[in-house]
């Protein structure tokens, strides 16, 4: 990663005359063009071309060897035991294979913010889903992450992967329920492929659904964050007096678990500042066994559960209706945190189908809709093209939103969840008319029908924090999709026409088509 960073002058290197110099693009074949498409940038102070080919021209030792997996990763092991040492939890994690350690890892990305909607990104794209360092200014910076800003992890924990210890001693109490041991020895066997500890969580995974633990486990995060937010403060600030309080991350984990388990009982939160009044100063009140760095072991947990529940149940509500699982509701976020800079393509983003000047509906936003699906899905076939309404496609738009109807979003990464509420409320009769309008006009739209089908029978109204928002998909029927008459494809966040007959339209259909060119009507 420092490799390719310094090529594409990210940072300076102190040279033997003891000044600062970037690398010399010029070194690169098609520097010039890479320049001129904002692909490379150049600094000044360059170090000079011969030191640069040189640089290139080094040949990074590589050796193969064909032996099993299981070998691999004892070599892996072995070589990150010694010089600058990897983590326990990274060592745990790297020998790791297995529905468990997806779970931990998946969770960790999605609550530092670098979660992807596939495992597999390309290198270019990788400052966008990186922790911010002292000298490479990545995308993510490391004191805006969930685990800093509630002062729940140290920097030097966090980049410890500490973040994961927790997420992973959560889960195996979720799962494997509350005699399982918090312990360091405990937590190897988690990530054991031959011990007991490891088969059973992988089974209840794989038997429950991975993203079903995870939308589980969203749900108490998302009630936890709405105490803080109600009195407009964080986890160590609220519940501790002292800068330097120990035992956060351990009282982190009893009330993340006290909620779960209410929440597994069906309690419900109506009021989130009562929580929170009831338990301002609890590290200091109640858990100076803990603060005091006490050994973490399952009698000092469940007590510690037992006594958040004991304060906090009596202001929660008996919900006798079992809640909606809202897959909806993690995917949202998944979605969103990839769209910070990362995966545009495809998706976009609608804020509604009122106009704020006029107060007028907007037919041609359904138009644009419609258009834009068929562009996404001429430009990866094998993905799913989705567009949301009810989302701001940036902050200006958000705040003229708020300035507008009176009423705020809800921040996911660098979107801005809006909802389609405050625009039905005011201009329209109710939800259902507002669906219908949409509806009626994509039957209208110029597109085969099976294309404006599938749109329909996809149509999905979710709420997210209180907020509705409607999402509309489409994938490839298996031959280029035309757009009255004509095709366009995605490039970034813009549509682009493809004219027939040209060379990019061979390559669309090429992509694109399941079927013979002649006996294809693509209109």
């Amino acid at each position: 990663m420092l490799f390719f960073s310094f090529i594409k002058n990210e940072f300076s290197v102190k040279w033997q005359d003891g000044n600062f110099y970037y690398f010399n693009v010029s070194a690169l074949a098609g520097a010039e063009q890479m320049l001129a498409d904002g692909i490379l940038t150049q600094e000044e102070n360059k170090l000079e071309l011969g030191v640069c080919r040189k640089f290139l021209n080094y040949q990074l030792p590589i050796t193969t060897t064909e032996v099993s997996d299981t070998e691999i990763e004892d070599i892996f092991i072995r070589i990150n035991s010694t010089g600058r040492k990897l983590s326990a939890q990274d060592l745990r994690q790297a020998g790791a294979v297995g529905l468990f350690s997806d779970l931990v890892r998946k969770t960790a990305c999605y609550i530092r913010g670098d979660i992807t909607e596939k495992d597999v990104v390309s290198l270019s794209k990788m400052p966008s889903l990186s922790l911010s360092h002292r000298k490479l200014n990545y995308a993510i910076n490391l004191y805006d992450t969930f685990w800093m800003k509630n002062r729940i992890l140290t920097e030097k924990n966090l980049r410890l992967s500490r973040d994961e210890e927790i997420i992973a001693r959560l889960y195996s109490y979720m799962i494997l329920g509350n005699k399982v041991s918090p312990s360091s020895n405990s937590l190897n066997k988690m990530y054991d492929s031959d011990s007991r500890q490891n088969t059973e969580l992988n089974t209840y995974i794989e038997n429950y659904g991975l993203l079903e633990m995870m939308d589980n486990f969203s749900k108490v995060y998302s009630d936890f964050n709405k105490i803080f937010r109600s009195v407009d403060s964080n986890f160590s600030a609220w519940l501790f007096r002292g800068e330097d309080a120990k035992g956060r991350a351990k009282v982190f984990q009893a009330l993340f678990l006290a909620l779960y388990n209410l929440r597994k009982s069906q309690f419900d939160i109506s009021d989130f500042r009562k929580i929170a009044n009831a338990i301002k100063y609890i590290g200091d009140k109640e858990f100076k066994e803990i603060t005091n760095d006490e050994e973490w072991n399952i009698e000092v947990r469940n007590t510690a559960i037992r006594r958040i529940t004991s304060i906090i149940q009596p202001l929660m509500t008996k919900n006798i209706k079992l809640a909606e699982n809202n897959e909806w509701g993690l995917k949202l976020e998944t979605l969103l945190s990839a769209a910070s800079g990362v995966e545009s393509q495809m998706f976009d983003f609608k804020l509604g189908l009122t106009t704020l000047q006029t107060g007028q509906r907007n037919r041609e936003c359904v138009s644009k809709i419609v258009k834009t699906l068929t562009a996404m899905a001429n430009t990866k076939p094998n993905e799913e093209a989705t567009v949301l309404i009810g989302i701001a496609n940036d902050l200006e738009h958000a705040r003229q939103f708020r300035n507008y109807y009176g009423a705020n979003w809800v921040q996911v990464a660098e979107c801005y969840v809006t909802g389609i509420d405050e625009e039905i409320r005011t201009y329209w009769k109710s939800k259902e008319e507002y669906c219908n309008f949409i509806k009626r006009a994509i039957e209208n739209e110029p597109v085969l029908s099976e294309v404006s089908s599938q749109i329909l029978r996809n149509f999905q109204v979710i709420t997210y924090e209180d907020k509705t928002l409607i999402i509309l998909t489409l994938k490839s029927t298996g031959k280029p999709l035309a757009y009255a008459e004509e095709f366009y494809e995605r490039h970034g966040s813009h549509n682009s026409k493809v004219g027939i007959g040209t060379p990019e339209f061979y390559g669309l259909f090429q992509r694109c088509s399941t079927v013979n060119l002649d006996s294809c009507n693509l209109f």
